[in-house]
C-alpha cells in the first residue's frame, strides 16, 4: 500500500504525451525525367511512431510492436505497488526522459527504516535503500524492464544481486507483452531483496588482499580471449582497480568496496557507455552472468 504523499509523488501526467502508429511515406525519383513519386513503406517492412503533441517521429518500428504507452506501464506499476501487502510511505521518485520520449525510466526509492540495511565498514557506515528501476521505450531498443535492487546511501549505484534478488523482469513489444504480470510479485521480490541485502551487511568488515581482487578481475569481468596472451583485458582491468581504489578510500579495502566498484560500472558513465538506460541494462546483465554468478564471487561471499 501507498501512502497519500507516496501516491501523489508517483504521479505519471509527465508521461501521458499521445502517440500513435502511422504509415511511413518516403519519396523516390521515377522515369527518365527524374520527376519525384510519393511511395508507400508497407506495414511489414515498418511504421512511424509518431507524438501527437508534437508531430514528431521518434521511432521507426516493426511488423509486430505493440505500442505500449508510458503512463500505463508506470500507473500499473503504481497499482501493484498500492495493492502490495508491503507498505511505502517515504519514498524519493526519479523520472528520465530520452530521446524525446522514446525511452523513459522511472527510479524508485524506498527511504522507509524497514527497507534500510545498514552496512557497517572499518571507517564508516554505508546503507542501503530499496530501490525499484522501470524502464519503457518506443524506439525497440530495449523492452519493458522492472528491476529490483538496492540503492547506496553515499553513492547511486543501483546494487544489482546474484540469484533471485537481481530481479530483471522484461518483455518485448509484442501483441502477447503482459507488463501486468511482470510487477504482481512485487512482495515476493521484496523478500529476496531484503534477503540478499541482509547477507551483504557484512561485507563492509571483510577485509581483501590486493592480490586476490586482481585475480579475481582477471578471471571474470576482465576476462578476453582477443587481448593478449594472458586472456586479460588490461584497459578494463585498470579502470576496475582505479574504480576499486576510490571505493577503499571511503569503506577500506573491503568485499564491499569492490562490490560498489562493480556496480559504479555498471550504472554510471564510466568510458562514456553508461549514458542511455541500454547501457545500463546490458551492464548489469554482464555482470549478474560473469560476476555474480561465478565461483570467483561465491568464493569471495563464503568469508562473508
Amino acid at each position: 500500500m501507498l501512502s497519500n504523499q507516496a501516491t501523489e509523488k508517483l504521479n505519471t501526467d509527465k508521461f501521458n504525451f499521445p502517440v500513435d502508429l502511422l504509415n511511413i511515406k518516403t519519396d523516390t525519383i521515377s522515369g527518365t525525367n527524374n520527376t519525384y513519386k510519393e511511395l508507400r513503406i508497407p506495414k511489414n517492412i515498418g511504421r512511424a511512431v509518431i507524438r501527437k503533441d508534437t508531430d514528431e517521429a521518434i521511432a521507426i518500428v516493426g511488423k509486430d510492436y505493440h505500442l505500449v504507452p508510458h503512463q500505463d506501464l508506470f500507473e500499473e506499476v503504481t497499482h501493484q505497488l498500492e495493492m502490495s501487502d508491503r507498505s511505502f510511505d517515504d519514498i524519493e521518485v526519479i523520472d528520465n526522459i530520452y530521446n524525446k520520449g522514446a525511452i523513459v525510466k522511472r527510479t524508485i526509492v524506498c527511504r522507509d527504516d524497514k527497507y534500510k540495511v545498514a552496512i557497517p565498514t572499518k571507517k564508516q557506515d554505508d546503507y542501503q535503500h530499496l530501490r525499484l528501476d522501470v524502464y519503457n521505450s518506443y524506439d525497440m531498443s530495449m523492452g519493458f524492464h522492472f528491476v529490483i535492487g538496492g540503492y547506496g546511501h553515499y553513492c547511486s549505484n543501483l546494487q544489482v544481486f546474484q540469484g533471485k534478488a537481481f530481479v530483471q523482469h522484461y518483455g518485448k513489444h509484442t501483441i502477447n507483452l503482459n507488463a501486468v504480470g511482470m510487477v504482481k510479485d512485487i512482495g515476493n521480490l521484496v523478500d529476496n531483496y531484503m534477503i540478499e541485502a541482509s547477507r551483504m551487511s557484512h561485507w563492509g568488515e571483510v577485509e581483501l588482499r590486493e592480490d586476490w581482487v586482481v585475480s579475481f578481475l582477471k578471471s571474470t569481468i576482465c576476462k578476453s580471449s582477443q587481448h593478449n596472451a594472458e586472456k586479460v583485458n588490461i584497459k578494463r582491468l585498470n579502470m576496475f582497480t582505479h574504480l576499486y581504489n576510490e571505493e577503499a578510500k571511503r569503506w577500506g579495502y573491503t568485499l564491499w568496496s569492490l562490490y560498489n566498484a562493480l556496480t559504479h560500472w555498471a550504472t554510471h558513465d564510466v568510458d562514456n557507455k553508461a549514458r542511455t538506460p541500454k547501457y545500463q541494462i546490458n551492464r548489469q546483465v554482464e555482470l549478474r552472468n560473469k560476476v555474480f554468478k561465478s565461483n570467483s564471487w561465491n568464493n569471495l561471499v563464503a568469508v562473508a
